[in-house]
């Protein structure tokens, strides 16, 4: 045991001092930042709402929720600043996808849903569309979470719904013989419980039942759903060797404020401590604790770091000096909010989703975020980038940016946070 622990140490050694590599890419020229009251970041896109609700989104071009001009479709300065989608669509709620596959779904007063993107699929088969569409079929619903290819939602009385992909039993229904096909109608989770949240990973879902306990279902290779030790399935899962397609609840008799599903990995906060458990290959974890070994896909074997039950995060101050209110989990990099507002993130930095001003490697323990504004009131990862609001509500985002996703008007990772443009007039 004492060996394997010395190696992590090792390894994580190394992968703080690649971690230190400054990005060469220069901070954009200083500019107005749009002001928002919501923001949430998915796979290469993100999106947001104004005080008068106008929802505006930026990125990859085909998951704007409005028309593209071909002429512009690859300028940054057109897709890589937030713009408006029609004014019909004021929406309460709404969720971004976590991989490009996935669908964006917006809700309106009174529970209508629409969405875009991968919308729908039966039998392996979506379609895509680029602008909204009322969908899905039920409802009405009071808030969704997308996964790569699922997503789900909770209705006027709390149950929860899913659909898409269920390669993974993703969208909770259980192990019937029929279960594991796609699906663009709402499927009920199984079981009697009720949720006060969802939160969609990549090919898992968890939720919080009404006394703050969480339930995962879906894949479960990387101990994600926090459940314990699990047996191989392989006649359930079509591409990992571990799931659970009914919702079981996480060890510990804890009660979560919040749980947040991200890559392999998901996290909660209870009493304004964080914990973290799944896949720690990236340091994601945040945690100093011993490790379980996963191994990984049938058609990937390999071993690697990972914690099948819930690790308290080792964050640099005393958890009695300072409480955890917010937490974002994006591919493989986590992200919390403290009381005070002040931003730290650890995992993965190979764009610079970290905002510690550095670029490449990970970082095993949470590190504050360097530079943007003083404070932060909301943060949200995604799949290689982060962004947040500033108690302002100004939108500042950090990381990758291949498609525009950052809002800063160019295709150039950032190291630290970048105000997110202006709308064009």
């Amino acid at each position: 045991m004492s060996g394997r622990v010395g190696t992590r140490r090792i390894l994580a050694a190394t992968l703080l001092v690649a971690g230190c590599l400054d990005n060469p890419a220069a901070p954009p020229a200083p500019y107005p930042a749009v002001p928002l009251t919501a923001i949430a970041a998915g796979s290469d896109v993100t999106c947001g709402s104004s005080a008068d609700t106008t929802f505006y989104c930026w990125g990859a071009p085909q998951l704007l929720g409005h028309l593209v001009d071909s002429a512009c479709a690859a300028d940054p300065m057109c897709t890589g600043v937030p713009a408006p989608l029609d004014a019909q669509f004021r929406f309460v709620s709404f969720t971004v996808p976590r991989g490009s596959g996935g669908q964006t779904c917006g809700i309106v007063a009174g529970g209508q849903s629409y969405c875009w993107g991968e919308v729908g699929g039966f039998d392996y088969t979506f379609w895509h569309y680029t602008t909204p569409v009322a969908f899905p079929p039920g409802g009405p619903f009071r808030m969704m979470s997308s996964g790569v290819r699922h997503t789900c939602a909770l209705d006027q009385q709390a149950q929860a719904w899913c659909w898409g992909a269920n390669y993974q039993m993703e969208l909770g229904t259980g192990f019937a013989v029929d279960s594991i096909e796609a699906t663009d109608v709402p499927q009920q989770v199984a079981g009697d419980a009720t949720f006060t949240q969802l939160t969609a990973g990549n090919l898992h879902t968890c939720g919080l039942n009404g006394t703050g306990q969480a339930l995962c279902w879906g894949a479960n290779n990387a101990g994600q759903l926090g459940t314990g030790p699990a047996s191989p399935d392989p006649g359930s899962c079509i591409f990992l060797d571990i799931c659970t397609g009914t919702p079981a609840p996480v060890l510990g008799a804890f009660s979560f404020t919040a749980v947040s599903a991200g890559g392999a990995h998901t996290c909660g906060i209870v009493t304004g401590v964080l914990y973290c458990w799944g896949a720690d290959d990236a340091g994601q974890l945040g945690t100093t604790a011993v490790h379980d070994t996963c191994t990984g896909y049938l058609v990937a074997a390999g071993s690697y770091p990972c914690s099948r039950e819930p690790v308290p995060v080792a964050f640099p101050f005393a958890s009695a000096s300072q409480s955890i209110v917010a937490v974002t989990t994006g591919w493989s990099h986590t992200c919390a909010l403290t009381a005070d507002g002040k931003a730290y993130c650890w995992g993965s930095n190979e764009h610079g989703q970290l905002g510690s001003g550095r670029h490449g490697g990970s970082v095993a323990q949470p590190a504050a975020v360097a530079g943007g504004p003083a404070a932060f009131r909301a943060i949200t990862a995604g799949r290689d980038f982060t962004c947040g609001l500033a108690t302002n509500g100004e939108a500042w985002c950090w990381g990758g940016n291949e498609a525009g996703q950052l809002g800063d008007g160019t295709l150039q990772d950032r190291d630290a946070p970048v105000p997110v443009r202006r709308p064009r007039p």
